[in-house]
């Protein structure tokens, strides 16, 4: 029987070693993975920063980072530097052991070619990953494919020798930002007021919805064209003739990569003010 993350995270409390791996898994697995992880990308985005200027507040970070998910790479490569940096060796070894043994679960899957990409499930991780095997990040492009559409490419110097090119998978991280993003749209209590005005009809986007930290989201009204789109801050409001009064909102997500494609929604909203006649034709069209 295949453990549970919640199982495992109480034998690493335990004292028990946990394969790598499978912590990773069973990580992914759990039904909030999307939320976890936003929670847990920015602490390790600011600990990537701090490595090397600041190590006396990766304690903290590194901490924050390994209580919610024991199996971060980065987490406990902050935490060896950190405990390094005060000398406290014994402690140290036992995050560096933790690195060790994730990098060596990451190298399981694959090579870090094109055709076979590392996978990793946060953002600062491939870099966390290439300092772990010796090697120097020195600039990163998105390359998507259909079959990886979040393939990373970052350019790596080893201690020795030339510049190589090692490549990531981060499908894991952005598309279960991606998909939280949606239902998280799908699920919004929005609604459309529709009220007239000397220069035509008001079309006034309304209500509530909070998105996944690190996604965009736009807007419009699809009786306007796509340029018309604008940030999704409520409320929102575009004049519109009365013939382009529609009950339909499109929505575009993207997350903040260049080179990672967005994705389009679009969702039947309860209307107030609409004149007669107006949904049913707009609805004929989708």
């Amino acid at each position: 029987m295949v453990a549970t993350y919640e199982e495992l995270a109480t034998a690493i409390k335990a004292g028990e070693k946990v394969d790598a791996r499978a912590l990773r898994a069973a990580f992914v697995a759990t039904p909030d993975f999307s939320e976890r992880m936003q929670n847990i990308s920015g602490l390790e985005i600011q600990a990537m920063h701090l490595m090397e200027e600041e190590p006396l507040r990766l304690g903290p970070l590194g901490s924050a980072i390994v209580d919610q998910y024991p199996g971060s790479l980065v987490g406990h490569h902050a935490l060896a530097t950190f405990y390094s940096y005060l000398e406290r060796e014994e402690t140290a070894a036992e995050h560096r052991e933790w690195v060790s043994r994730i990098r060596a679960s990451v190298d399981e899957t694959a090579e870090g070619t094109f055709e076979s990409p590392l996978p990793v499930i946060s953002p600062a991780e491939p870099n966390a990953y290439l300092i772990a095997t010796g090697r120097t990040p020195v600039g990163s492009t998105y390359v998507p494919t259909d079959e990886s559409p979040f393939l990373l490419k970052v350019a790596a110097k080893p201690a020795e020798g030339r510049i190589e090119d090692v490549y990531f998978d981060l499908d894991a991280a952005y598309a279960g930002w991606l998909r939280a993003a949606r239902e998280e749209l799908l699920d919004a209590d929005l609604r459309v007021v529709c009220v007239e005005s000397e220069d035509g009809w008001s079309w006034v986007l309304q209500g509530e919805v909070q998105l996944p930290e690190g996604v965009h989201a736009e807007v419009w009204p699809v009786s306007v064209p796509e340029a018309s789109a604008r940030p999704l801050e409520l409320p929102l409001t575009w004049i519109l003739p009365i013939a382009r009064l529609t009950a339909f909102a499109a929505f575009r997500l993207r997350v903040p990569r260049s080179g990672v494609d967005a994705e389009q929604l679009t969702r039947k909203l309860p209307v107030e003010g609409m004149p007669e006649g107006i949904e049913v034709r707009f609805e004929d069209r989708f």
